[in-house]
């Protein structure tokens, strides 16, 4: 007797599984779980880029605030270029007393080593700048630390 309820109730399972509608969901589901699995996998992707961004970021917030609280109103920055422990800017200021001011802001910050105007010249109204920072090397290796930290 429970044998045969159990085979009973084994078929209409069978009939349940074989089911249109049923098959339509399960293939539905399945197709969700591999979404979501691409989902994972492309989370994952970009977790490891974030973090090899954040590795390669030499300069921090904290620099960049420290040279835009010092650029003068009447000078542009165009570019911020970073290499180990020298930021080179590039820039375009009305006159070149502003970039000396410039120059001179950035030379009383305790971060910097060195601060000097590398190349000045006189173009459109303006004067494009080149001036290069050399950073100390305790803040070079904490800016290193830190971002060692963070990950």
């Amino acid at each position: 007797m429970k044998i045969d309820n159990l085979l009973k109730e084994v078929n209409i399972l069978k009939k349940e599984a074989q089911n249109e509608e049923i098959q339509i969901k399960v293939k539905k589901l399945k197709r969700e779980k591999e979404e979501i699995e691409k989902d994972k996998n492309i989370t994952k992707e970009l977790n490891s880029l974030e973090k090899v961004i954040e590795e390669e970021d030499i300069i921090d917030e904290k620099l960049l605030k420290e040279i835009t609280l010092r650029t003068p109103k009447n000078i542009s920055l165009n570019s911020i270029e970073i290499n180990s422990n020298v930021i080179d800017i590039k820039g375009i200021g009305e006159d070149k007393f502003s970039i000396a001011q410039f120059e001179h802001n950035l030379n009383e910050a305790e971060k910097f080593k060195d601060v000097f105007v590398s190349n000045i010249s006189f173009g459109e109204n303006n004067y494009n700048f080149s001036l290069i920072i050399s950073l100390k090397e305790e803040d070079v290796r904490n800016n290193e630390d830190n971002s060692e930290r963070e990950n």
